[in-house]
């Protein structure tokens, strides 16, 4: 990919008059008419106008320094997601007797069987 920053030779701070500045400069040595019609000047003329547009663009500019490493991408931030808690009975013995009743199944499985071998 092309850096546009080293194209129109400015810096990657450059400021919008900065910027303009040095395309009207760029765009002048390599305008197709005094150029006559050169391709090579045609094509970097061509790209100029791609640097210019890109570089005055806010967002596309944020995005050709992320490609060209002017910028580091930021890291994604983990989404913490809050999950209130569960309100107990209306007598505050929900867990309890959620826990007395785990306890009663475990029982259950483990010795309850009424399979008597003798």
């Amino acid at each position: 990919m092309v850096n546009y920053y080293e194209l129109l030779e400015i810096h990657h701070t450059a400021t919008i008059d900065e910027i303009n500045k040095a395309y009207k400069g760029k765009a002048l040595l390599f305008h197709p008419d005094k150029n006559n019609g050169s391709a090579a000047a045609e094509a970097m003329f061509k790209m100029l106008g791609q640097a210019k547009e890109t570089l005055l663009d806010s967002s596309k500019r944020l995005e050709h320094d992320y490609a060209t490493g002017v910028k580091k991408r930021p890291e994604p931030q983990p989404r913490i997601i809050h999950v209130p808690a569960k309100e107990t009975s209306s007598n505050g013995n929900g867990g309890w007797m959620a826990l007395a009743f785990l306890a009663l199944l475990a029982g259950i499985a483990i010795g309850g069987s009424n399979d008597k071998r003798g």
